[in-house]
């Protein structure tokens, strides 16, 4: 079939799912952040079909909207704020200096999913439904990069091959698979069945191979960290200790009983690069480099920034004209690098505004997050008690490797915001029933 037709076939389907009942869409969502179709059908590169496919759906919602007469959004300050930090990137982006609307609406894009997950999950059975999706896409994602890795397919990197999977970065595939670790972990201490217990074992085992075959630094860090924060604050008191000691036991086991001898060394290798300062200073010298030209954007443009995907040519112009200031240019033409540091991002190209909004979105996140998780551990409610407290620590890892990567438009990161609404909307709708029950039985 000619991949254009294919395209034109696949937005139609699923703008017409969408317009049926929007949360069957949701799983196409999900899909389409771990699967970039150019990665198979490169002649479409010029149609840029995610993008496409995006905002057809988007007017495929609008129309399921107004049809249903559904305007009402959740009732939590946290859409509000959204709403406002997209309104300020319009702004930034409008008087920007470098601003390009196509990385603007490919942000718009990454945030969708948002507003999406945000109306349409609304009962616990499709919020575990939606995160299964995510953890079995990222199993299958794992495994199709071990067959990757076996054909030898991927991006060249200081002599090795390193997998994207359906991707074609790397890092961002590294990245997604660490951070739903947290969530596989999370529903693996739950009081799940053992049968179920066993394929969550097994999800997480290819995720955590999944990290390892793509050797990105920053992911395997984020893994690691995920690894030994999930089961600390899953338990409490002195459990707390006992999870930290026997994660710490389980960690060397699962490294040297790791199967593939070349790729774990070679991961090995490229993690201890971090902590060694020569090769630190080599290697990094463009993430020190872009952190100190984001420094300048926002000095230069304290308020609105450079705008959306203005980062990187302005970066190519600070070089050119200041002697303090080193260029490390990317594959991209004349441009610098990307920010490689979430905050540095935010703050070159959103301004100091954008960096106060951005940091309170996520307060009110992490807020929701906490209550949600205790409001489901009073009513003994174990899944979402488990996958509250999974998402908190999602959101902190997150936040941790936004020091050493850029991740504003990052898709798998809104799903999550928006879960914990909907996570914090049904703890408030039981706690109702809860007192509601209590007040009748009093009387």
């Amino acid at each position: 079939m000619n991949s254009v037709v294919f395209l034109s076939l696949g937005v139609m389907f699923v703008s017409l799912i969408t317009v049926i009942n929007p949360f069957y869409a949701l799983p196409f969502f999900i899909f389409g952040h771990f699967i970039e179709p150019i990665q198979f059908f490169p002649e479409l590169r010029t149609y840029n079909p995610s993008l496409l496919l995006g905002y057809a759906v988007l007017g495929a919602w609008i129309l399921h909207v107004v049809f249903t007469g559904n305007f009402i959004a959740a009732k939590n300050k946290l859409v509000g704020l959204v709403l406002v930090f997209i309104a300020w990137t319009f702004i930034c982006s409008i008087i920007g200096s470098n601003a390009t609307w196509n990385d603007q609406m490919m942000f718009i894009r990454n945030v969708m999913p948002f507003f999406l997950f945000v109306y349409m999950v609304k009962t616990k059975r499709q919020v575990v439904i939606v995160v299964w999706v995510l953890m079995v896409m990222g199993g299958i994602a794992a495994l199709y990069g071990l067959y990757c890795l076996k054909a030898n397919i991927g991006v060249r990197d200081e002599g090795i091959v390193r997998v994207t999977s359906f991707m074609s970065n790397p890092n961002a595939f590294g990245k997604t698979l660490a951070l739903l670790i947290p969530i596989t972990m999370g529903l693996l201490l739950s009081n799940y069945m053992y049968k179920t217990k066993i394929i969550l074992s097994g999800i997480l085992i290819l995720l955590i191979t999944g990290v390892v075959i793509t050797y990105s630094r920053t992911s395997m860090i984020a893994m690691l960290l995920c690894l030994f924060l999930t089961p600390v604050m899953y338990f409490k008191g002195k459990n707390k200790i006992i999870a930290f000691m026997v994660t710490l036991a389980l960690v060397p086991v699962f490294y040297y009983a790791f199967p593939l001898e070349r790729v774990k060394w070679r991961a090995h290798n490229r993690l201890m690069t971090t902590f060694q300062a020569e090769s630190a200073a080599e290697v990094d010298l463009g993430r020190v480099e872009s952190a100190r030209a984001g420094w300048m954007m926002m000095l230069q443009n304290p308020i609105f920034g450079v705008g959306i995907g203005g980062f990187g040519h302005e970066y190519y112009q600070l070089a050119q004209q200041s002697d303090d200031l080193e260029l490390v240019e990317s594959r991209y033409g004349e441009r610098g690098l990307s920010a490689h540091n979430l905050y540095v991002q935010v703050g070159g190209q959103l301004g100091v505004v954008g960096v106060g909004l951005y940091f309170l979105l996520i307060v009110y996140a992490y807020r929701n997050a906490i209550k949600a998780e205790k409001m489901f551990e009073k009513s003994e409610e174990g899944t979402l008690y488990a996958l509250s407290r999974s998402l908190k620590i999602f959101i902190i890892a997150f936040m941790v490797i936004g020091v050493t990567s850029s991740g504003l438009g990052n898709k798998l990161f809104w799903i999550v915001i928006a879960l914990v609404i909907v996570l914090r909307r049904l703890a408030n709708d039981q706690n109702t029933k809860i007192n509601h029950y209590e007040t009748i039985n009093a009387v």
